[in-house]
């Protein structure tokens, strides 16, 4: 089985990094994203189940409520799972404690998959696509986002230290514990597993958290930074600009 991050073996407490640090800009974006991808779906696509995979305690539950009412949140660590039952008592999503690798779902199971801040934990792109690519009802969607190697300012960190190569290799792994995995993965490579799954649809859709800094943290920059966000989103897509791109699938 290819190799996963386990946040109940790590000891690494997700609630805590969104809710005790400031996380309000990252959070606001890709909801904002997430939000425009639905929207752009033909709204059969609502009638049927939807998955999110690596959903942790439900973070984007509050969104992808507004779109579905069958959600099913699929993790592998308990302790998250745990915590979204206790978090969404009057509307709770079904939790299935899984690896993503091996879902316990028959075949076209679901009309629309999502997994967001999760791509950096996998190291096999290729069969984790289609794993979802089994569970997808024929004309399902998949929106994916993954984290961006080749973001505007990995491009010129690299190049003011003279790796002017950085931008052809697949993927950089950062080092961030003996058991977990960070990966960032450049936007050819995510394309191309999405096609070698099956997708006879993939393409980028978005670029998110593109204002990200210091100043994203401080609340007077919030709303105009969130504001350009907005607008820069599908442009910025284009060109990889963001740390974070969001790509959709369609089976």
């Amino acid at each position: 089985m290819p190799k996963t991050t386990d946040y109940d073996k790590e000891g690494y407490n997700y609630f805590d990094y969104w809710k005790k640090f400031n996380r309000e800009y990252s959070d606001i974006s890709e909801r904002i994203a997430i939000k425009k991808i639905l929207r752009s779906l033909p709204k059969e696509i609502f009638e049927g189940r939807a998955v999110d995979l690596g959903g942790s305690f439900g973070r984007l539950d509050s969104t992808y409520r507004q779109f579905f009412k069958d959600r099913t949140i699929v993790d592998n660590s308990q302790k998250s799972l745990d915590l979204a039952k206790e978090l969404h008592k009057e509307n709770c999503p079904n939790l299935v404690y899984s690896d993503i690798y091996k879902l316990p779902f028959e075949n076209e199971t679901f009309s629309f998959v999502s997994s967001v801040r999760v791509m950096h934990h996998i190291e096999d792109l290729e069969n984790l696509f289609k794993e979802v690519h089994r569970v997808l009802k024929k004309d399902g969607f998949f929106m994916v986002e993954v984290a961006n190697k080749n973001h505007f300012k990995a491009i010129f960190k690299n190049a003011l230290k003279g790796n002017f190569h950085f931008s052809k290799e697949e993927k950089f792994v950062q080092p961030i514990s003996k058991e977990g995995l960070f990966i960032n993965y450049s936007s050819k490579f995510v394309l191309e597993n999405l096609k070698k799954a099956g997708f006879k649809y993939a393409e980028k859709t978005l670029s998110v958290s593109n204002f990200r800094s210091k100043f994203s943290e401080i609340k007077f920059f919030l709303k105009p930074l969130l504001g350009l966000e907005d607008l820069t989103q599908k442009i910025f897509a284009k060109i990889d600009f963001g740390p974070s791109i969001f790509y959709l699938g369609r089976k």
